[in-house]
């Protein structure tokens, strides 16, 4: 039995993006409101969370006239047409703009056509945020075209330019062309898809080739979700589109061996991880231990005890290529260091870190005494132990510490382009780098 994940799998680049975008934003709010228009993803719970941040969707910007004078308004990623940019631009609300970069190069294409007086065919689904705002660039010249038996209701056109809504189905792309190609022979096409889009769909195709049973994961409202399902079910293999771990509870999971896990475009790991976790939990039914054995070592993974466990493992390691004596209070000294900064730094960063809805956030959340209290016995276990190695050994850990508390809080000037040492580039892996190194082989020695 064994579950595999499609790599392609999670949040696109356009989405990533935009979500990184509005973390930035809600970050440094202070008293502002902070809207998006329309949902930023779809992706519900992803939006409720977004939502306990002082993130809120709204559908139209009348509903925000109150406070528009103390208001920031994100475009998401599938981008708005210019006739309601301009309206918002008209209510004086300040506009950050997420749209996705390569759907902004297909409403600069647009733009482009139809001032060469072209018409332009845009293959994909009608009433689509990302398809109406393509058609606003068209003023007037836009047509859209949701299957190949929509060709011949088109009327007389001259000048033909075609595109395609970004997460469009391949296939169904290269039928709708040939068919408007018959028509209009001198078409323009552009093959506007997504590349991120082509391999989501192609690894689809190929895991439904090693698998029994395909899990498609994302939000029934999302277009590019609801197409690798439909995808996978073209290859004749039992699918299931699901949107939360919960829904695995009506499915037969067991009965399947090898099971294939895709996700659209807007669903973030934490809700994939889940469902994976409980793929693989509902696989083992049959063996209890087996259960039991995988939900401890999925919770070890989750709270960095894993990860505390592992530090204590390449200590001993390091004193043994080095030729050290082997020092139990060194190894305890190393995982109870790397626990206690990994989750500090957790709790710390929870607030404006994109784990957002994970496991970590929500236990967090709930049980954020308990960690606190963790974090800091073990350091205060880890100075003690430290100077009773020796002074130079306090100093090391002291400074790394001091550094390591430091590392998300906003310590640098407000009119730097940083505010903390965890906005540098590169700074988060030369740091977990440098601070285990330290304390696996440089504190033995």
């Amino acid at each position: 039995m064994g579950v595999k994940l499609a790599k392609t799998a999670g949040f696109c680049m356009g989405v990533r993006r935009a979500v990184d975008m509005v973390l930035d934003i809600a970050q440094r709010k202070g008293k502002e409101n902070i809207y998006t228009y329309g949902p930023l993803i779809h992706n519900p719970q992803t939006i409720e969370v977004l939502r306990t941040r002082g993130v809120i969707p709204i559908t139209d910007v009348d509903e925000i006239d109150a406070y528009s004078k103390a208001s920031t308004i994100i475009i998401r990623a599938h981008g708005i047409s210019p006739e309601e940019r301009n309206k918002i631009k008209e209510k004086g609300i300040r506009i950050i703009d997420a749209t996705c970069p390569k759907v902004a190069h297909v409403q600069a294409i647009i733009k482009k056509h139809v001032s060469m007086n072209y018409t332009v065919l845009i293959i994909g689904d009608k009433e689509h945020p990302e398809v109406n705002g393509l058609l606003g660039y068209a003023y007037g010249r836009g047509i859209v075209i949701g299957s190949i038996d929509e060709i011949e209701n088109l009327p007389r056109l001259g000048n033909v330019c075609v595109v395609a809504q970004t997460t469009q189905n391949m296939d169904e792309f290269i039928e709708i062309v040939h068919g408007i190609k018959e028509r209009f022979p001198d078409t323009v096409v552009f093959d506007t898809i997504c590349d991120s889009t082509e391999k989501r769909q192609a690894e689809v195709k190929s895991l439904t080739a090693e698998t029994e049973a395909m899990f498609i994961v994302g939000g029934r409202n999302s277009a590019n979700t609801k197409r690798l399902a439909k995808i996978s079910e073209r290859q004749g293999k039992p699918t299931f589109h699901i949107e939360t771990v919960d829904e695995l509870n009506e499915i037969p999971v067991s009965q399947y061996h090898e099971i294939g896990v895709s996700a659209g475009a807007s669903t973030p790991n934490w809700i994939i991880d889940r469902v994976v976790d409980g793929i693989a939990i509902r696989q083992s039914e049959k063996s209890k231990n087996v259960r039991k054995f995988f939900k401890l070592w999925v919770f070890t993974v989750k709270t960095d005890i894993y990860s505390a466990l592992g530090a204590g493992c390449l200590s001993l390691a390091s004193m043994l290529l080095q030729r050290l004596n082997v020092n139990a209070i060194n190894i305890l000294i190393t995982s109870l260091f790397v626990y206690s900064m990994h989750t500090l730094n957790r709790i710390i960063d929870r607030k404006t870190s994109t784990i957002i809805g994970s496991f970590r956030e929500e236990s967090y959340r709930k049980h954020e005494k308990a960690y606190v209290a963790a974090a800091i016995i073990s350091m205060i276990l880890v100075l003690i132990s430290s100077f009773s190695v020796g002074i130079n050994a306090f100093v090391l850990i002291f400074c790394i510490s001091t550094f390591g508390v430091l590392y998300n809080t906003r310590i640098l000037p407000g009119n730097w382009r940083f505010n903390s040492l965890k906005e540098l580039p590169g700074s988060k892996n030369i740091s977990t780098a440098t601070a285990w190194a330290a304390v696996a082989a440089v504190l033995p020695q």
